[in-house]
């Protein structure tokens, strides 16, 4: 690190410089307007004070270069020696030079070479940096007006906005890609506007940009606390400022149940970074938080946004906040969007599981009540064996079947703005194999109300019962079920040991057995197919691993009696419940490389069998071709890679489709008989 001194008399202005990132944060813009106001606007000192920070300039980058030239451009540095050039004593020339290299430093000289961009033009104006990585573009303003210059460039550029007269900087914006530059109606005055544009990094050919111009938002009004909260009217854009007066903002708004809204804030002034939080009406009750909105038009935002189902007519308040110290201004809005649906009533969520409420099936979603200062509770679900269930929620939630094996964990994703139902919902489904109730344990709601749906699609046939052999040749036959059409058995298990039952399989046929444990939460087994000598010795033909849901498929090659064996864990000591299938299956539902296919949601058939993330969402319902063919995974399926998603996601055939075939050509016309 060097040290420069500038001595003014008694005065010492003090310049920290170094070439490293981290200590170019110490050159602010607070330090530097210290030191230029600590200046003597005289001639001598103001001379020698510009020709250090023109070698300073020549120094730093970022954070530094920005102060460097806020000392030039908005706190007058510049403007002071252009005024000493005109003085006329002995150093003005002096003066007349340094403003000139400071001037050619910053780009300023290159300004008539400003390309005029029409507004609201059809098509984007190219524009070229020059040798030295300037660019400069003017457009024609009214007072009144917001400004947004959109520029699409693979270059990386910081952009600088001046009024009419170079006097004035507007705004100052760092330039990504296709990141817009904001100029707001409060710092506008009739009259032609030109921006500058410093190449950081690229190969520098140019970018494309237009300008659009937009009526300025009506001013925010808003109160200090949710019981002052102002009224804003949904619909409209506002624009509000956070400072060193006013940490927090507090308005409200009317919303309806059933409707999608989607609140925001939007246009934020560098560098505020704000947080928005939803309450209930009276504002205790905290429904929703965001800090950076995922699904802003930018590649980052340090705007936030809440998309929200309302389940309750009220007024709801709404606190908009700085993140941290730094303030600036921001437009606000509330929009009713596409995606409301019909909503059910709320339901408490009790945080002591032995207190779980019900959880009715509902053609819409219902709001859970936590208990206060809780992030979880507990429902429970009704299900008859057989019925299949589906979980929809904006939480966490792990559903445990009528004992205490977990079903399946699902967390909730963001997804796309424009689909809003599912925004951010887990999505667990499952086939009831034991009677009910079923435990939901809501998580991770981090002081949110989270919303939820249950939907029950049918029942069907419940699982028979199976009794296990302690040795093979006491085994019980075993039903080989046909691919997709069986229920499977349940089959008792007590404590550690092997468990057995027989089958006749065929010569050239593939048979799959899967099994899920039921009960008790530490229970798993070892699943396995063999043979038999002397009806003692048993020897593994194939098997899986100790798990607590499991799959394996096995090719017979020659026709007899076969076993099925059941290890269970030396850890799984107290008696149990064994979901088993036996089926005779065709490898890989018949599907083949090379084959098209139709992409579709993974069902849920066995406890912990979902193995879904939301990222595989956007490719549900999109023709594909079978890349490559995978053995099975845990819940029995077989399993196939495709191209559409760069084979980056594994699919279950059981789940695909076969695109409809199209109609024949038609044939030749037949020609006329004579």
């Amino acid at each position: 690190m060097r040290l420069r001194l500038l001595r003014h008399g008694a005065m010492v202005s003090l310049v920290f410089l170094t070439a490293s990132a981290s200590a170019q944060d110490t050159l602010g813009a607070g330090l530097v307007k210290s030191a230029v106001d600590s200046v003597d606007s005289g001639s001598d000192d103001m001379r020698e004070f510009g020709l250090m920070l023109l070698g300073v300039l020549a120094e730093v980058d970022g954070e530094g270069r920005d102060a460097i030239e806020d000392a030039f451009e908005v706190y007058g540095v510049l403007a002071r020696l252009e005024f000493l050039a005109g003085a006329g004593d002995a150093k003005a020339g002096l003066a007349g030079h340094l403003a000139e290299r400071v001037r050619k430093r910053l780009g300023l000289d290159a300004v008539g070479d400003a390309k005029e961009v029409p507004l609201e033009a059809e098509d984007a104006t190219p524009i070229p940096f020059n040798e030295e990585g300037w660019a400069w573009i003017r457009f024609n303003a009214k007072a009144g007006m917001d400004y947004e210059i959109a520029v699409s460039s693979e270059d990386t550029a910081k952009a600088t906005v001046f009024d009419a007269d170079l006097a004035e900087v507007l705004a100052r914006e760092p330039i990504f890609e296709d990141g817009p530059v904001l100029v707001d109606s409060a710092d506008i005055q009739e009259g032609m506007l030109y921006a500058r544009f410093r190449l950081l990094e690229g190969d520098g050919e140019g970018f494309r940009v237009s300008v659009k111009a937009s009526k300025a938002p009506n001013p925010l009004v808003a109160g200090d606390s949710a019981d002052e909260a102002k009224a804003v009217a949904v619909g409209e854009v506002f624009r509000g400022e956070l400072d060193e007066a006013h940490e927090a903002l507090w308005v409200k708004f009317a919303a309806e149940p059933g409707g999608a809204y989607e609140i925001r804030t939007t246009r934020l002034t560098s560098p505020l970074d704000t947080t928005l939080t939803l309450y209930a009406p009276g504002g205790t009750e905290q429904l929703d938080y965001n800090d950076d909105d995922d699904a802003a038009d930018e590649a980052f935002s340090l705007a936030s946004g809440i998309r929200w189902l309302c389940t309750e007519a009220g007024e709801y308040p709404v606190q908009i906040a700085r993140r941290d110290e730094d303030p600036g201004s921001f437009d606000f809005s509330v929009k009713k969007v596409a995606g409301g649906m019909a909503v059910g009533a709320a339901v408490r969520a009790p945080a002591d599981r032995e207190g779980a409420r019900e959880l009715q099936p509902s053609d819409g979603f219902c709001r859970v009540i936590l208990d206060e200062g809780e992030d979880e509770g507990w429902l429970t679900v009704a299900a008859a064996p057989g019925t299949r269930c589906r979980i929809q929620c904006s939480a966490e939630v792990e559903a445990t079947a009528a004992g205490a094996p977990v079903i399946g964990v699902e967390r909730p994703e963001p997804r796309a703005r424009d689909a809003f139902g599912p925004w951010c919902m887990t999505d667990l489904t499952w086939v009831a194999h034991t009677a009910g109730p079923h435990t939901l344990h809501v998580c991770g709601a981090s002081g949110r109300s989270p919303l939820i749906r249950l939907t029950q699609l049918g029942s069907g046939p419940v699982p028979a019962e199976l009794i296990l052999a302690a040795i093979p040749g006491q085994a019980r036959p075993i039903t080989v079920e046909k691919s997709g059409t069986g229920t499977g058995f349940i089959a008792a298990v007590s404590g550690r040991g092997t468990r057995y039952a027989s089958f006749v399989a065929q010569k050239s046929k593939s048979y799959r057995l899967t099994t899920a444990t039921l009960t008790p939460d530490d229970l798993e087994v070892c699943p396995a197919i063999g043979e038999v000598s002397d009806k003692l010795s048993f020897r593994v033909l194939e098997e899986d691993e100790m798990t607590d849901a499991g799959a394996l498929v096995w090719d017979c090659s020659e026709t007899g009696e076969y076993f099925v064996r059941i290890e269970v864990s030396p850890g799984s000591a107290s008696p149990g419940e064994v979901f088993i299938r036996l089926e005779e299956v065709e490898r890989h539902d018949g599907f083949r490389e090379g084959d098209e296919v139709i992409l579709g949601h993974h069902d849920c058939l066995l406890p912990g069998g979902n193995n879904w993330v939301p990222d595989m969402n956007q490719y549900v319902g999109k023709q594909g071709t079978i890349a490559s063919l995978r053995n099975i995974d845990h819940s029995g399926s077989f399993v196939v890679r495709v191209d559409v998603d760069d084979e980056e996601w594994v699919w279950r055939t059981r789940n695909l489709g076969r695109p409809r075939p199209l109609p024949p050509a038609p044939g030749p016309a037949a020609e006329a008989t004579p």
